[in-house]
């Protein structure tokens, strides 16, 4: 916690609290869980290169030593690995919003003399 002005000598000064708040720390561990749920479900050989990219902060040339592939297919597997990944998140990441009703188009002259 910080004081509200660092150089402050008033006793009522407030402290202010630092990072994220309460609830954007639980909207940011349940997205963690979420993303963590998704990489499960990945066939191994994406989960590993988005592993070694993003969580162990490989670049593509170490990762490509570690697997004992060429680079240009670290890279590819990466695209399929992000690709599959948005898939599986989509659904549970974006909001929940109605389908927008069909556009409806004018009549013609012969329905609107129906009316």
């Amino acid at each position: 916690m910080n004081l509200a002005t660092e150089n402050s000598t008033d006793p009522e000064a407030e402290f202010v609290a630092e990072g994220p708040s309460p609830s954007e720390r639980l909207a940011e561990e349940e997205t963690g869980a979420l993303v963590r749920q998704a990489l499960a479900r990945l066939p191994e050989i994406y989960r590993t290169v988005l592993v070694l990219r993003h969580y162990e902060d490989l670049k593509f040339r170490e990762i490509a030593d570690v697997l004992d592939v060429p680079e240009g297919t670290v890279k590819s597997r990466m695209a399929e690995a992000l690709t599959q990944l948005g898939r599986l998140l989509k659904p549970v990441l974006e909001p929940k919003v109605p389908p927008a009703p069909k556009p409806v188009r004018p009549l013609n002259q012969r329905e609107s003399m129906l009316l």
